[in-house]
């Protein structure tokens, strides 16, 4: 629906889903899974949050309605409650894309800036409705002494939410009439499409790296019109510019950049605590508790058993630079 406010969901498909009762038949699931669908871009990390109910439509066993999916089922009623109102963009006006990856999803929020009127006694934005989650934007430029996009050595680690303290005068701000501490105009995001995929048993062994570069992939395709019409901004801290303008890639990666060289894409570091995603959009790889992407750091390193092996007649060796999966394997020389 669009309003004088921006395009907000539908409320019919909000009531929808929050009388349905919890599935009790595998055609329950997919009339669920249905309506998600149909509000996917108001929902942030929705592949993330209905991870379990989609695993109900994988599996051949008997249909069993579990904790875990009637936990998500409640949790996603909760979430429907507060969807955020997105904005239209502007012709020709640059987009922001943050990237998020889990062990088993990948997700992306397509943002846009604008100006509100602000008062600088305030440490948030006044305006006169929330109109859905913000973000207060710092400069566009690297911060002093911030990290390069393209480097991807200790100081890449993304930077940690919720940091306490008083906020940093907006560098932003720009004073309108005459010079006084009151009248303002301040530069926010607002979101304009948010877009979620839960990855394959095989897309789920990629790198870190290549989960990313494979959600700017799916971005790209969801959301053609816009990079066709925009030029795109990546806010990250990983160094993917320099992995895709590799000249040395092969496999998925040297595919990928082929796709996404005829679009306008930019990559950009994050900067101050202020300026990050979107409510509870995490613009990083963050692995979550049930699914870790990576060993426990409180655990003891395990000691790799040393094979050597042993070959009795001539052999070949093969190099695998993509996924590899247990079943139905399929090798050619």
């Amino acid at each position: 629906m669009v309003s004088h406010r921006g395009i907000e969901a539908n409320p019919a498909k909000i009531k929808a889903i929050e009388a349905m009762r919890p599935p009790a038949r595998i055609k329950d699931v997919q009339k669920l899974t249905g309506c998600l669908a149909a509000l996917s871009r108001f929902i942030s990390r929705l592949a993330e949050k209905a991870l379990p109910i989609f695993k109900l439509l994988r599996g051949f066993d008997p249909f069993t309605w579990t904790e875990e999916a009637e936990q998500a089922f409640q949790e996603l009623k909760q979430h429907l409650t507060s969807l955020p109102i997105l904005v239209a963009p502007e012709p020709d006006e640059t987009l922001f894309l943050y990237l998020a990856a889990s062990a088993e999803a990948v997700s992306m929020v397509l943002v846009a800036k604008r100006t509100v009127q602000a008062s600088q006694g305030d440490s948030r934005l006044s305006p006169a409705k929330d109109d859905g989650p913000t973000i207060m934007e710092a400069e566009d430029g690297p911060e002093p002494g911030g990290p390069d996009p393209n480097y991807g050595g200790p100081g890449m680690e993304p930077d940690s939410l919720g940091a306490k303290g008083p906020a940093a005068p907006d560098p932003d701000m720009v004073e309108q009439g005459e010079p006084g501490p009151h009248a303002g105009v301040r530069t926010i995001q607002k979101p304009v499409y948010y877009v979620s995929e839960a990855l394959h048993e095989a897309n789920t062994r990629y790198l870190e790296t290549h989960k990313l570069i494979y959600a700017i992939l799916i971005a790209s395709r969801k959301l053609c019109h816009y990079f066709q019409a925009h030029k795109i901004a990546m806010v990250t801290s990983y160094p993917l510019r320099a992995i895709l303008h590799n000249s040395n890639a092969t496999g998925n990666l040297a595919k990928w950049a082929a796709e996404l060289a005829k679009f306008q894409l930019e990559f950009r570091p994050h900067h101050a605590v202020k300026s990050q995603i979107l409510a509870d959009f995490i613009a990083e790889w963050t692995p979550s508790l049930s699914n870790p992407g990576g060993p426990d750091p409180s655990s003891d390193p395990q000691q790799p058993e040393a094979r050597a092996p042993v070959f009795t007649e001539p052999h070949w060796t093969l190099f695998f630079d993509g996924s590899v999966r247990k079943k139905r394997p399929n090798m050619k020389l």
